[in-house]
């Protein structure tokens, strides 16, 4: 018996439409919050261009926005890995008898780690970007 087979059985069709469908969802949320970061750092142009000139120190914006973004960065991550072990516990609880391997389901704590470290990677980038498009030099 292919090892296919025995991994997912006969749901694989189903696993490829979930696959497609969580891809989907993720490529909206990810334009959707771009789109809301956009108009927060065009509302907060205004409020950076007033802080500079009153002596406000170039690497205390650049401190504060950096603060910003991965304070943002870690509570997303709390807040996701909380839904997932929710998520997680619900599915394997009220799952069909009969898929393959449903009862190990859990979070990875390696790919946990990968995905925190990569988001507070990506917020740190986020923070730099945002300090340097608003002098103009991306």
């Amino acid at each position: 018996m292919p090892f296919v087979d025995v991994f997912v059985g006969d749901y694989r069709q189903r696993l490829l439409t979930l696959l497609a469908a969580v891809g989907l969802v993720l490529l909206i949320a990810c334009a959707t919050w771009r789109t809301c970061c956009s108009r927060a750092g065009a509302a907060r142009a205004r409020e950076l261009s007033v802080r500079k000139p009153r002596s406000a120190r170039p690497m205390r914006i650049v401190r504060q926005l950096l603060t910003e973004s991965l304070m943002l960065a870690l509570c997303a991550a709390g807040a996701g890995l909380l839904l997932a072990r929710g998520l997680v516990a619900t599915v394997v609880a009220w799952g069909p008898n009969n898929v393959p391997r449903l009862e190990q389901a859990r979070i990875d704590p390696i790919a946990l780690a990968f995905a925190v470290a990569s988001r507070s990677s990506a917020a740190s980038c986020a923070g730099w970007r945002r300090r340097y498009a608003r002098r103009g030099t991306t």
